[in-house]
């Protein structure tokens, strides 16, 4: 229960860190950074730390295999949040799938990753809602 409520709490936080009007001293402490359609979202160092996310190299585990412990079911999809290029993204399973040698693969911190990813798509603002 306690986690849930981390949950819910930090994907509130994600866009809505103080009431600065400035937007660049308002955006260094969100975080969300940034979001690139076809690339992803670029979270801050010090929120993947507090959220506890951790990620593991996709080359560093025996014969390619995708562990257990990174593989996120959305909705009717399977697949795996992968950190490529700065950014975080969701790949799924299917036809035409593939991996990169030096991509990371989120291990722990899915759930709310996967909040992050719905958020960084959501186009409301909810830092400045009166």
């Amino acid at each position: 229960m306690k986690n849930i409520y981390f949950i819910i709490i930090f994907s509130f936080s994600l866009f809505a860190n103080g009431h600065s009007e400035s937007s660049s001293d308002h955006k260094s402490k969100k975080a969300l950074q940034k979001f690139e359609k076809g690339k992803g979202f670029l979270l801050s160092e010090p929120s993947l730390k507090t959220m506890g996310v951790e990620f593991i190299e996709y080359r560093s585990f025996k014969d390619s295999k995708v562990p257990t412990s990174a593989i996120a079911f959305i909705k009717n999809k399977k697949g795996v949040y992968v950190l490529r290029d700065g950014f975080i993204r969701f790949l799924e399973f299917k036809e035409g799938f593939a991996l990169r040698a030096n991509d990371l693969l989120v291990t722990k911190g899915l759930g709310v990753i996967a909040i992050t990813d719905v958020f960084s798509k959501d186009s409301s603002d909810y830092s400045h809602a009166h």
